[in-house]
């Protein structure tokens, strides 16, 4: 059986002893850092602003995790019944409800007061799955903070109009005494 090499035009060419002079080298294509996407450039701005403005930011995992022991058996199985019994003592876990929003944010006020969100963060001109459409829905029927944004402007006039309404409904108004510890927030 034959060994495969694989190589790039220039490297043949080097390799084979005819090099093409004044040929720019081709570069292996890069894949994009996780900071370097939109999605996470938005989040990272969101999330460090409110961290900066006292709230507590949470990530809220969501999803079917499943121990690597369980990985690791029934890549040892050698008959179906192995593979049965690994997934029989299995204990995956399924964490959370299908479309919570990624992050949970917690502000206290005054008082043992608080305001409490939680948001989805979507890449510019990125829409929600059905899931996440309809759990932002019901939190927000049951008159609970739940946000989806894909730019921090959006998020900048939805976080004053949070923090207005959040005072009001605790009988606070933007001059009282609330108003004026977190007024400059925005």
């Amino acid at each position: 059986m034959a060994a495969k090499l694989r190589l790039t035009p220039d490297q043949a060419a080097l390799f084979l002893g005819k090099p093409k002079f004044g040929s720019k080298p081709e570069r292996a294509p890069r894949k994009k850092r996780k900071e370097d996407l939109p999605e996470n450039q938005v989040e990272k701005q969101i999330r460090d602003f409110l961290l900066a403005h006292g709230w507590q930011v949470e990530r809220q995992h969501v999803g079917t995790f499943v121990p690597f022991r369980v990985f690791a058996a029934l890549r040892d199985a050698k008959s179906p019944a192995d593979r049965e019994r690994a997934m029989k003592y299995s204990n995956v876990v399924r964490i959370g409800e299908k479309g919570k929003p990624d992050w949970s944010a917690t502000l206290r006020l005054d008082r043992g007061l608080y305001l409490h969100m939680e948001f989805e963060v979507k890449a510019p001109g990125k829409q929600l799955r059905t899931e996440q459409w309809e759990y932002i829905r019901r939190a927000q029927a049951l008159k609970r903070n739940a946000f989806c944004w894909d730019s921090f402007n959006v998020f900048r006039e939805d976080y004053r109009r949070l923090l207005l309404t959040g005072m009001a409904s605790f009988g606070v108004t933007e001059s009282g005494e609330i108003g004026q510890q977190i007024g400059g927030a925005f």
